[in-house]
């Protein structure tokens, strides 16, 4: 109970709140703190009013000064939930989600059931990338409110991200079990493909196209799974009935292209010149129509006017990653792979769990990893995780937490966790799966502790058709180094360093494969590349094109045509390659291989 003097002054303090004088109102609780610290009503009175100034600067647009008063008014009344919650979202606003999950913790532990606390927990999460917490709050609100979809596509959402696609899907069709729309129809048929449930794609596109026929998106999605399938006219003849209903839908055109090689008619370039130069249309869709252009031009061999329009495709998808802060740091990117290679000595796990064996392809893009894949993928005791997510971020987690001074050793512990993490999202049912995330090349010392039974083929190609095939493609914004030539270069380099680090280090495990002597000499070179992989020799890898098997890749027309090298180009755009050259060059790559000279 407050004495006389503190009582005193919260009643001036509340004379003076009514009255609106709200500065000697704060100095008049204060007053009443410092003469009873620890009174309840004195703390709640200032509490309250700090809350309330709080409110007036935030509805003023003075965010910094309401958390500070919000932050305040919750120290003195740290059992008020409203409070909290008010500070959640003033951080949030402010930019600071690590501050708003601390204050969000304490909220919880407040009320641990309350969806207000778990739906902002699920805010914070996706701010911050932090997946499995996003999982844990969106399984929760899930919990709480089972006929709200929203928490289950949050659920498939987080797990997506964390690569572990087939508990994606079935939280994705809860969320839409009730009267799924076309649109509902068609996520998940792309969900379902990124699981490789082929056969849940088609059923999910077949339904919504008996509810949309005349759909572009739907029409589009069963173009690509057509596709992936080997269906390659009836996709053809899908991307055409998209484009005749809307010719400017522009996911539909990179599929055709893919369809085409590159060749597309007058008609169906037009739409892409007119969205290329829409300085108001997105980034991402003039970038996708700019290239699409440049492939036509390119299969017609008019390289100077092709080459200008992938100039003009990857200003704009480096514009697009600019927009959200991605942008390639060499530098950053040498000094991480310098970490890598002081970190990584050849350490080696005793112990093998109970596990399928993976074996990781990787390499850089546009090498030909998806013909490895293909080689493997036929053989009877291989399945494919495809182009599995789940290792680069748990390995640069890692990595960045045991700071510089790492021997590179994980311990049992975390070896454990790893792997059960890591096989969450891959295949079970077979011996043998293959892991085909080309980022997976930076991991090799880590994932050798995880499976120690694992293999590694590296698919190397000719770095200067390698890095003109990169500047060709239109990639995802986090790929930053492909939308300029002397990025790429010092990617490659970055590369071949990583690829001479294994081979010396990890030399039973770590294999090289030259694409063109690969593509030359093919049988030969798939007999040696299944041997390395610990498999008795079959047939069905020399004539993988043959096999009844869907293919979840962009390039599934090409794996179904006889093993050839793919063209040269780079002899034929060779006067505008000088940046590829010179950074290949200056990283002591050699202009053939790929190797660094001196080592292989």
């Amino acid at each position: 109970m407050a004495g006389p003097e503190a009582a005193s002054a919260i009643a001036e303090g509340r004379a003076a709140e009514k009255a609106g004088r709200l500065a000697d109102a704060l100095a008049s609780y204060k007053r009443a703190l410092a003469a009873a610290p620890a009174d309840a009503e004195a703390r709640r009175a200032c509490s309250g009013l700090l809350a309330r100034i709080g409110a007036e600067h935030q509805a003023a647009g003075r965010l910094q000064q309401a958390a500070d008063a919000f932050d305040s008014a919750l120290m003195l009344d740290d059992r008020n939930l409203g409070h909290a919650l008010q500070l959640a979202r003033l951080l949030m606003a402010l930019g600071n989600p690590p501050a708003a999950r601390h204050v969000l913790a304490h909220a919880e532990r407040l009320a641990p059931n309350e969806r207000a606390v778990a739906s902002l927990q699920a805010d914070v999460a996706r701010m911050l990338g932090d997946w499995p917490e996003l999982e844990r709050v969106a399984v929760k609100l899930a919990e709480m409110t089972k006929s709200d979809p929203a928490a289950w596509r949050a659920v498939a959402n987080a797990r997506v991200q964390q690569g572990r696609y087939g508990p994606a899907l079935e939280a994705f069709e809860k969320a839409i079990h009730k009267s799924p729309s076309a649109e509902d129809l068609v996520e998940l048929a792309r969900l379902a493909l990124q699981a490789l449930d082929f056969s849940r794609a088609e059923k999910a596109i077949t339904e919504a196209e008996e509810i949309a026929p005349r759909s572009p998106a739907v029409l589009a999605t069963k173009a690509l799974l057509l596709t992936y399938q080997g269906k390659t006219q009836q996709a053809e003849e899908y991307c055409l009935r998209c484009l005749e209903i809307d010719p400017g839908f522009i996911q539909a055109y990179p599929q055709l292209s893919a369809l085409r090689k590159g060749r597309l008619t007058p008609s169906e370039e037009e739409p892409l010149k007119v969205l290329v130069r829409n300085e108001s249309a997105s980034f991402a869709a003039r970038a996708t129509a700019g290239f699409v252009l440049a492939h036509s031009l390119d299969a017609r061999g008019e390289v100077d006017l092709a080459f200008s329009e992938y100039e003009r495709a990857n200003s704009l998808s480096a514009s697009r990653a600019r927009a959200e802060g991605l942008v390639f740091d060499a530098d950053g990117a040498d000094a991480w792979t310098d970490h890598i290679i002081k970190t990584f000595r050849g350490a080696q796990a005793r112990r093998a769990f109970a596990a399928p064996t993976p074996i990781f392809i990787v390499g850089l893009p546009r090498s030909g990893s998806t013909l490895i894949e293909s080689v493997l993928e036929a053989h009877s005791k291989v399945a494919s995780a495809g182009e599995a997510p789940m290792l680069p971020p748990m390995f640069n987690a890692w990595l960045k937490a045991r700071g510089i001074d790492n021997d590179g050793v994980l311990t049992e512990e975390e070896r454990g966790r790893f792997v059960e993490t890591y096989l969450a999202g891959a295949p079970t049912d077979a011996a043998y799966f293959t892991d085909k995330n080309l980022l997976n090349i930076e991991a090799v010392g880590f994932a050798a502790q995880l499976f120690p039974s694992a293999r590694f083929v590296n698919i190397r190609r000719n770095p200067l058709e390698c890095g003109l095939a990169i500047y060709r493609q239109d990639f995802l914004k986090f790929w930053t180094f492909t939308t300029d030539l002397k990025s790429i270069g010092r990617r490659y380099t970055q590369y071949a360093r990583l690829v001479a680090h294994w081979e010396r280090h990890y030399p039973e495990r770590f294999m090289t494969v030259q694409y063109e002597t690969f593509t030359d000499n093919f049988e030969a070179e798939a007999r040696r590349l299944v041997a390395f992989c610990g498999l008795e020799w079959e047939d069905a890898c020399r004539d993988f094109q043959k096999a009844e098997r869907v293919a979840a890749t962009i390039s599934a027309a090409q794996v179904r045509e006889p093993v050839r090298r793919a063209t040269a180009r780079a002899e034929a755009y060779s006067k505008y390659l000088g940046p590829l050259r010179e950074a290949l060059a200056a990283g002591g790559v050699d202009l053939s291989t790929g190797a660094l000279k001196g080592q292989g």
